[in-house]
């Protein structure tokens, strides 16, 4: 993390000037401290764990103990082992008929 200070020097007669009082011949410098500003980067967004998905099946099926046809809504890719029976024609597409 960088902090930047940096030192500020006014002199009395531009303060009695800013305030209204008029300008005065003696010259003060004062040293103001800055306010710290942080230079880190913001911190992206955490994205949400992946699903477990059924290896095979494309999209995503959730591991459970059986799906049925009337479970998914349309069909399914299968792209490996079928352990739920979707693809009954053994054509690589689930839930087709």
């Amino acid at each position: 993390m960088m902090r930047k200070i940096i030192t500020v020097f006014v002199t009395a007669g531009a303060l009695a000037a800013l305030s209204g009082c008029g300008p005065t011949e003696e010259t003060i410098q004062t040293q103001v401290p800055a306010r710290t500003v942080s230079a880190s980067k913001p911190k992206p967004p955490k994205k949400p764990p992946a699903p477990k998905c059924t290896p095979g099946y494309k999209p995503c099926l959730p591991p459970r103990a059986d799906y049925t046809c009337r479970d998914i809504k349309g069909h399914v890719l299968v792209t490996g082992n079928d352990p739920y029976l979707l693809d009954s024609d053994h054509d690589g597409v689930g839930c087709d008929w």
